[in-house]
């Protein structure tokens, strides 16, 4: 279980040129049946607050983009009711600081105690980003810089659908969703 809440911080504001809402100011305001499929996705994945691992969680994000879609309040800080608690979600950017940019997750309980507290800085973010969506140098090189042979970027690919499909067992694909990996 290795994937659950990390789109995010989607690239925290710079990885895909736009910000975390995408093409718009506002997050989308989904029908009914969208918003059950969130709701039950953040039950199964926040049941019991730590039930996915620190790489997980961040997988999730990328892949949902869980911070924006379905949440009850945005303004790069999101919150999202679940039965437990509340999921709090705040990225923080400023282009002077690149090396302060980063993306935090904290599970609160209802009575105020912090269950989860995550951060990630904006290179976890976009290398989650670039090895679920297989854009960026990631794609195509090792970590010493050299190509990857065929073999390794079938491997790679693989390893990253893996990831892709455990955050579908906890968030769905909806329709007009486009897929983390192309």
């Amino acid at each position: 279980m290795r994937i659950l809440l990390s789109i995010l911080a989607l690239g925290v504001l710079a990885m895909s040129g736009c910000g975390p809402m995408g093409s718009g100011p506002m997050p989308p305001r989904l029908d009914a049946d969208s918003q059950k499929q969130i709701d039950d996705g953040w039950e199964k994945a926040l049941n019991p607050p730590d039930h996915l691992d620190r790489q997980a969680l961040l997988d999730a994000m990328v892949v949902t983009q869980a911070y924006q879609a379905g949440v009850d309040r945005l303004s790069f800080h999101s919150e999202k009711k679940y039965s437990g608690g509340t999921v709090v979600m705040e990225i923080q950017f400023d282009r002077a600081k690149p090396a302060e940019d980063r993306f935090e997750v904290r599970v609160v309980a209802k009575d105020g105690r912090v269950l989860r507290q995550l951060t990630y800085n904006r290179t976890e973010v976009e290398t989650t980003y670039q090895d679920l969506t297989g854009e960026g140098k990631r794609a195509v090189l090792d970590a010493n810089g050299q190509p990857l042979t065929p073999e390794e970027r079938k491997k790679k690919e693989e390893q990253a659908q893996k990831r892709i499909d455990a955050v579908s067992q906890f968030f769905p694909k909806r329709d007009g969703e486009v897929s983390a990996k192309k």
